[in-house]
């Protein structure tokens, strides 16, 4: 298997499970964001399951507060708003998610995963990207649970991914790795995996 050949095949979501964004305008440019369209994968957890794959809008926009000006100087045009939360467009983690966030799902079995812990059963994978001549850290945190409307099914929430500009913490270096076999497993067996 080819380095940039995805471990994982990506397949079509049922309909009830499809996510898409709208397409954004940032500035003089508008934002495609089809490449966070929702899909799904399938896994041997010992039978045949359905992982859906849901990104967050955390993935191409940072919070106001992450943001060096008051709100009311940041233009129209940069302002990304949902049914839950106002955020920044940041166009930094638009085009790092672009280039590697959906194949760093696809690539799950190969990447590191560690548990980040949190009440909600966190996890991050990451990869070093190399520009210029400078390597620095992209991150993707996730969450995966049991979908208790159906059987088989799993569903893997893509909660935020952006650039660490201080590198792993101690904790994130450190943490306890789990394989993506493992963590799915777990997930639809409702078990804990301790950070």
């Amino acid at each position: 298997m080819g380095e940039d050949e995805a471990c994982l095949q990506e397949v079509e979501p049922p309909k009830e499970c499809h996510q898409c964004f709208p397409t954004v305008r940032f500035q003089d440019s508008h934002w495609d964001l089809r490449h966070l369209d929702s899909f799904a994968f399938r896994s041997d957890i010992g039978f045949e399951a359905t992982v859906i794959v849901l990104f967050s809008c955390h993935c191409f926009s940072r919070s106001l507060g992450a943001d060096t000006r008051s709100q009311e100087l940041i233009p129209p045009e940069e302002i990304y708003r949902d049914n839950r939360e106002i955020r920044v467009l940041d166009p930094l983690r638009y085009w790092l998610s672009r280039r590697y966030l959906r194949q760093m799902v696809l690539h799950l079995p190969k990447q590191h995963i560690v548990c980040a812990g949190g009440r909600n059963r966190n996890f991050m994978t990451w990869r070093v990207r190399s520009e210029e001549g400078l390597d620095s850290i992209y991150a993707a945190f996730f969450s995966v649970e049991r979908d208790r409307r159906r059987k088989a099914r799993l569903i893997m929430r893509l909660q935020s991914a952006y650039p660490l500009d201080d590198g792993l913490s101690a904790s994130q270096r450190n943490g306890r790795k789990v394989r993506l076999h493992t963590l799915l497993k777990a997930a639809y067996e409702g078990r804990t995996i301790k950070a």
